[in-house]
């Protein structure tokens, strides 16, 4: 289940990058994007691979609760971290829509009756 979920979210960061850099960046950006996720993901991995064996039950490999319960702190307190980052970046503004006149199959000639 965690699978498919991690898979929707990855899912949508390139969009967000996309939409946040200039055109001609895109992919620059969006190659940086997937070498610090592949980079943090491995850093994560390792971080919680020394928090689970810090505390093992006497004479196994198996974790304790305590480290299990630090893990979990871990990512939550890093989860935290990243909303509130992800709260103070701002949305690029948008160009405003211009709105085109409709034709009416007329050409641009003047038909105020004005004369000229």
């Amino acid at each position: 289940m965690q699978q498919s979920q991690q898979a929707f979210a990855y899912t949508g960061y390139p969009k967000i990058v996309i939409e946040s850099v200039p055109e001609d960046v895109t992919s620059v950006t969006t190659g940086v994007l997937a070498t610090a996720r592949q980079a943090f993901s491995a850093i994560s991995v390792a971080i919680v691979s020394v928090m689970l064996s810090l505390w093992t039950v006497p004479d196994t490999t198996m974790p304790t609760s305590a480290s299990l319960d630090l893990a979990v702190g871990w990512f939550v307190l890093c989860s935290l971290i990243v909303a509130a980052i992800c709260l103070f970046i701002g949305r690029p503004q948008q160009a405003p829509a211009v709105d085109s006149p409709v034709s009416d199959g007329r050409d641009d000639a003047d038909m105020s009756g004005a004369a000229v």
